[in-house]
């Protein structure tokens, strides 16, 4: 989510950055034809409602899930505990903008180079979007949309 507030602050004021780097950036979290956020919109749907029915017990369930680090119990009790310092009205209003939002449109628009890291929880690779191969306008190459980079922009090697 941060890489995106990052790609939405360039897009407003271009002027304050030279290049973005997004680590695992996703302009949307549900899958659509042709693009895989990695939830179906009934996953979505169904983690909202478990959130609005037992908020604690969601936050126990998901923060080490979400940490993705099962070797380092710690951090996901690290982040159990942050969420359940969260107000549970705060969080869903935040679950809702964060999982049912739409970016992809926004990432022809970043005015910056942008170069992207990504890890899948499964394996432990990690692509540069600057590695992707250039798609027809410049800005955006693969089904996923999460590699691009602006016109003139040439990939680092």
């Amino acid at each position: 989510m941060s890489a995106v507030i990052g790609a939405l602050a360039a897009i407003r004021e271009p002027a304050r950055f030279g290049a973005l780097v997004m680590v695992g950036p996703s302009p949307r979290y549900i899958d659509d034809e042709g693009y895989v956020g990695g939830f179906s919109a009934a996953d979505i749907e169904e983690l909202l409602e478990s959130l609005d029915s037992n908020y604690l017990g969601w936050s126990g369930a998901m923060a080490p899930v979400i940490m993705g680090n099962p070797g380092r119990p710690e951090l996901g009790a690290e982040l159990t505990n942050s969420f359940c310092r969260t107000d549970p009205e705060i969080a869903r209003r935040f679950a809702t903008v964060t999982f049912m939002s739409d970016n992809r449109a926004d990432l022809s628009r970043v005015p910056v180079r942008a170069a992207s890291r990504t890890t899948s929880r499964s394996s432990t690779s990690t692509r540069r979007a600057d590695t992707c191969p250039p798609s027809p306008t410049g800005r955006s190459s693969g089904s996923t949309g999460r590699c691009w980079s602006s016109p003139g922009t040439t990939p680092a090697s």
